[in-house]
Order: C-alpha cells, then structure tokens, then sequence
C-alpha cells in the first residue's frame, strides 16, 4: 500500500532511502574500513526496484548537477576516480 497521491516509484524512493540511511549508519559505527564496494552497495539499495537495470553500476553516462558549476568526472573517469578515492581512505 502506499500514500495516495504518490507514485509507486515515490514509493520505493523514500523505502530505499530509509534502508540505505541504516545500511551507512552501520558501516559508520563499525571497525570494517568503507570502500568502493560498500558506496555501489548503498547505491544498490537506493535504486532497487526503480532502476534495477543500474543498481550498484558505476554510470556509463555524462550527468551535469542542474544549478551548480561542479562539473562531474566523465563516465569513463569514475571507476579510477573510486579506486583513487580507496587508496586515499
């Protein structure tokens, strides 16, 4: 069941997000160091059946962030800017 008004998406979108807050707090609070494999996990959890096609996948897309002059690293950059960011933790 879900609140009216809200699509089935909204839905798994504020359930996933619910479970992926716990799943960081626990890697928070814990001793096992956080790496790449950990951030695709969470990633899994946030998009579960709203783009399972994509869950846990680095992208293989350009994205640009709406209103900001951040520019993100172009698809083909992020494997190596994760394994760069595991060796700097």
């Amino acid at each position: 069941m879900t609140i009216v008004g809200k699509s089935l998406r909204e839905h798994f979108e504020v359930v996933n997000h619910k479970e992926a807050i716990k799943c960081v707090e626990t890697l928070a609070t814990g001793s096992e160091p956080i790496t790449p494999f950990h951030v695709r996990q969470v990633h899994r959890i946030v998009l579960t059946r709203i783009d399972d096609e994509n869950t846990g996948q680095y992208r293989t897309v350009q994205v640009r962030i709406a209103g900001s002059d951040h520019q993100t690293p172009e698809s083909w950059e992020v494997p190596s800017a994760m394994d760069e960011w595991d060796a700097w933790l």
